[in-house]
């Protein structure tokens, strides 16, 4: 894989993780409302299963300190 490649593949998931934030964060917002704090630290994941796994539970959460839980373990 050359320099180029890997640096489109590195921009690639950047902007993955990028929109998972940005839905999880429209979802919890929308769902439950959201502080700036709370935004920032979701913007501040880095662990793609971590939000995965929120967005998968966002339908049955009964509040959003249990999504937000999920971010923070490990």
């Amino acid at each position: 894989m050359t320099t180029a490649e890997k640096l489109m593949e590195q921009g690639l998931e950047r902007g993955t993780l990028l929109d998972k934030k940005e839905i999880l964060i429209k979802l919890i917002s929308k769902k439950f409302g959201i502080s700036e704090k709370e935004r920032s630290f979701i913007m501040a994941v880095a662990d793609r299963g971590k939000l995965d796994l929120a967005l998968d539970e966002i339908l049955f959460a009964e509040s959003k300190d249990v999504l937000l839980a999920i971010l923070k373990e490990g």
